[in-house]
């Protein structure tokens, strides 16, 4: 379920695009700086404490469209750049129900996986595989928490002594996760092993929530509450932990909110929306800006892109592997593809190749057949004198 919605509200245009979303601005990112990512997924509300939906856009800020519709929130990727998960919320009721839908990677051909109106299911996410996805289930008491189920809605099983648990993200190894119990501002943080075993507490400055698991599965990101925050507004920072020495780092110090980290494809920076608050220490409505920085100490946090856009919920679309030519290859880059997309045998370079042999084979065959009768006429006259 979105954490702190009030803290990320946006002003938008009759059609639910967010103000200012429609132009297109600029970019400064480059393609070295975007560190493998091809868009990043978002969900944005159109009114105070209204519902949300869902956008794309690309990793140098163009390009803005709408994938999901009213009520679509916290969307989740398939690590093929496949297919879309995410949230959804049927009515303004913070407290009804909600479902998971799967759709393609451009929102269409989408179809609910959890039931539709007696459940809250909320905050997926994709397993390494692309067969199941994880998420948060429950309002609190029995039969709540970390939920695992077929990208397909079958089989859906509980992962034990997860109580209360939501917003949950695997680890690489698609046998351990981490996850969230309890709601803002008291929630604590626990990575566990899919079986219930091995339960081990993330520990951070306050609050945590928005987890994400770094590619090699050596560190956690999450966003936590600021330690001397003094102001009855909630205000949140970055924080990393280690996971095999349990040192945590704080990386930002913002004056408003960092929330929903997510790490780049590479491991490099860690992606993440920063609201502004204004005079009177309220969310700055349409001021919120995408930000990276490194997970490192002493690491400044840089935009993104120059626009702003009001975004809560984070998702990456990595961008598709490089095909590297072997040495010594010519011509096009990329080897020819079948209809399936998979690399086809070279079967016209192998038949010119054929071809390019089969005459100088003939004319040495027809050369010996010549030289053989020759060598029979001779032998025969000389025989006959």
């Amino acid at each position: 379920m979105a954490i702190l919605a009030a803290g990320l509200l946006i002003v938008g245009s009759s059609n639910g695009i967010p103000a200012r979303a429609t132009a297109r601005n600029t970019s400064l990112a480059t393609a070295a700086d975007t560190h493998g990512v091809a868009k990043f997924y978002f969900d944005s509300r159109t009114k105070l404490d209204g519902r949300s939906y869902l956008y794309s856009i690309d990793a140098d800020g163009s390009h803005l469209r709408r994938v999901g519709p009213l009520g679509s929130q916290d969307p989740s990727l398939s690590l093929d750049g496949r297919r879309l998960a995410y949230e959804f919320q049927a009515t303004d009721d913070f407290l009804g129900p909600r479902h998971l839908v799967v759709a393609n990677i451009d929102g269409s051909g989408a179809h609910a996986i959890t039931p539709t109106k007696s459940e809250l299911a909320y905050t997926p996410a994709w397993s390494p595989d692309g067969r199941r996805i994880l998420y948060g289930h429950g309002g609190g008491g029995p039969g709540t928490g970390v939920y695992v189920i077929n990208a397909d809605g079958r089989h859906r099983v509980r992962v034990p002594h997860t109580d209360e648990g939501t917003n949950p993200a695997w680890y690489p190894n698609g046998r351990r996760l981490a996850y969230v119990v309890g709601l803002d501002p008291c929630c604590k943080a626990y990575s566990i092993n899919l079986d219930g075993r091995s339960k081990v507490p993330i520990r951070g400055p306050s609050s945590i929530h928005g987890m994400d698991v770094s590619p090699d599965g050596r560190k956690v990101a999450f966003s936590a509450a600021a330690p001397n925050s003094t102001t009855k507004h909630y205000r949140s920072q970055i924080v990393v932990q280690d996971v095999v020495t349990g040192r945590v780092l704080q990386l930002t110090s913002t004056a408003g909110c960092a929330l929903n980290p997510r790490w780049s494809p590479d491991g490099a920076v860690i992606f993440y929306p920063k609201c502004q608050r204004d005079s009177q220490d309220r969310a700055a409505l349409g001021k919120s800006t995408l930000m990276s920085i490194r997970p490192e100490s002493g690491a400044k946090p840089t935009a993104v892109f120059p626009r702003q856009l009001d975004l809560f919920g984070l998702a990456i679309l990595r961008t598709p592997p490089t095909v590297t030519p072997k040495p010594g290859a010519s011509g096009s880059a990329s080897p020819p593809t079948s209809s399936t997309g998979a690399p086809s045998q070279t079967t016209s370079t192998a038949s010119e190749d054929s071809s390019s042999r089969t005459v100088p084979v003939a004319i040495a065959a027809v050369l010996l057949g010549l030289l053989a009768a020759a060598i029979g006429a001779m032998y025969r006259r000389l025989r006959t004198r």
